[in-house]
């Protein structure tokens, strides 16, 4: 038997066995944040590169594609990484207080000063816990965006004034931030 016969055939005989499951795991916020962002792409990189034009002094015409391949770039790239990188600092802080404190994990619920160092993988997915965890999210989301455009830009605009086009990545990202963070915030109380 070769070895992925082993492996589909141990897979089929756990299937039935519920004990071994268990279903109160959590959600990767990413299942969220990552259709937001490409569902917002087109009116982001209008928004951006509008920004951008004017920070540059370029026609806006001509930064639309740059900044469209930014963005996907960005949206491909920077936002997954951004939300491994919380990842990894959830583990380390939880893994932390649960040497320092295990008593403190025992319940579902996280202490509220943990909150923001525990969004990228919740536990708790009440609805208002979710729009906050995104909230938090998109903070280190927009970081990685600015580097990821930047860098793109960059590349992509090599005449242009390299203080005016980071400044101008900045401004647009942080606008397109708080943007899609608000619109996100308005969704349940509007809804």
């Amino acid at each position: 038997m070769t070895q992925r016969r082993r492996n589909l055939a141990t897979f089929a005989l756990l299937i039935p066995i519920p004990g071994i499951a268990s279903a109160n795991v959590g959600v990767p916020l990413l299942a969220f944040a990552w259709p937001v962002h490409w569902l917002a792409l087109l009116p982001i990189v209008a928004l951006e590169a509008a920004l951008v034009a004017r920070a540059i002094g370029l026609p806006y015409r001509e930064l639309v594609w740059p900044v469209a391949k930014a963005n996907l770039w960005s949206s491909l790239v920077g936002v997954p990484v951004a939300w491994l990188a919380m990842l990894a600092l959830q583990f380390l802080v939880v893994y932390g207080v649960f040497v320092l404190s295990p008593e403190t994990l025992q319940t579902s619920r996280i202490p509220l000063p943990l909150f923001p160092f525990t969004v990228a993988w919740l536990v708790d997915v009440s609805t208002w816990n979710v729009y906050a965890a995104f909230v938090v999210l998109a903070i280190p989301m927009c970081i990685a965006s600015i580097v990821v455009e930047r860098w793109w830009l960059s590349i992509s605009l090599p005449f242009s004034d390299r203080a005016a086009m980071r400044s101008g990545v900045r401004t647009a990202n942080i606008v397109s931030y708080v943007l899609m963070t608000a619109a996100a915030l308005a969704y349940p109380l509007l809804a």
